[in-house]
């Protein structure tokens, strides 16, 4: 029977926020309940906003918080010396390699701003047949008008969901950042988790739409590993206006949680205090 294991994935984007702490909580309970290992995995593909600081204070706060972890990096020299995701770019390029070979993917010059206000993808460059080489154009993942997944729970029930509607083309290939062609979250996330043999994930409700590209893209890439784990997608903590804690919104003050709330005893009171975000998804 195969070993089930879980993670954790913060990113070293900036200091961690209440949420982040909150979500760290219920899945390390949840793999001490159910048995499961756990992982540490710091995803730091988001290069222009790393920080020695950001991924200093994943280690103090983890260990504030009592979590322990079986697997991954014990602090951050180990991080830096061995788990880096530049240290798997091989790999995510044999799976983009294998995605341009059979046709799944499209270069896109659409810039932000001509984005902008919409909240999926509108296809403008699928038929443009810009090239694939250029350095400067974002690779994006084509999904047909049928695309459907089946989503697991973390009973193992099936749920079967049909895409349109749902989520537009994601980008799978950023543009080249300092001589860099970086993967884009989507594709470096479901590399990862195959690697290490990830069984079940318990994220926010916020990444429910990556769990359904990231499924459909293990599909394409035939990771069947990948579209046999079990999901769990929890409610996600929210400021007094109803607004998702984020870190690119300044939710982390600009400081360590740890300087406001030093001990473990101080950093549960101030979850248990804070307001929950409506659990629809």
């Amino acid at each position: 029977m195969p070993v089930a294991r879980t993670r954790i994935a913060p990113t070293p984007s900036g200091f961690l926020h209440v949420g982040n702490v909150s979500a760290f909580l219920h899945t390390a309970q949840l793999a001490e309940e159910q048995g499961w290992r756990l992982r540490l995995r710091i995803d730091d593909l988001d290069r222009s906003r790393f920080r020695q600081a950001y991924l200093e204070d994943i280690f103090a706060i983890l260990a504030t918080l009592g979590i322990h972890w079986e697997e991954g990096p014990r602090d951050a020299t180990d991080f830096l010396a061995h788990y880096r995701q530049e240290l798997r770019l091989p790999l995510y390029q044999s799976y983009l390699q294998q995605l341009r070979d059979d046709g799944w993917v499209y270069a896109c010059s659409c810039s932000r701003s001509q984005l902008a206000g919409c909240e999926q993808y509108p296809g403008t460059c699928r038929h443009k047949q810009l090239s694939l080489d250029d350095p400067n154009l974002p690779w994006r993942l084509r999904l047909p008008e049928d695309a459907a997944v089946q989503l697991l729970d973390l009973q193992g029930n099936p749920q079967p969901i049909r895409l349109a509607g749902l989520v537009g083309d994601p980008v799978v290939l950023r543009k080249a950042e300092n001589g860099i062609r970086w993967p884009a979250y989507q594709l470096a996330s479901v590399a990862d988790d195959v690697l290490y043999e990830t069984t079940h994930i318990v994220r926010g409700k916020d990444l429910y739409d990556s769990t359904l590209i990231q499924l459909y893209l293990a599909q394409c890439l035939g990771l069947t590993a990948f579209t046999q784990i079990r999901f769990e997608h929890h409610p996600l903590l929210t400021t007094p206006d109803g607004r998702k804690l984020s870190k690119s919104a300044g939710d982390h003050k600009g400081r360590s949680l740890l300087e406001d709330y030093p001990s473990q005893e101080a950093c549960l009171t101030l979850v248990n205090r804070w307001p929950w975000i409506n659990d629809a998804l």
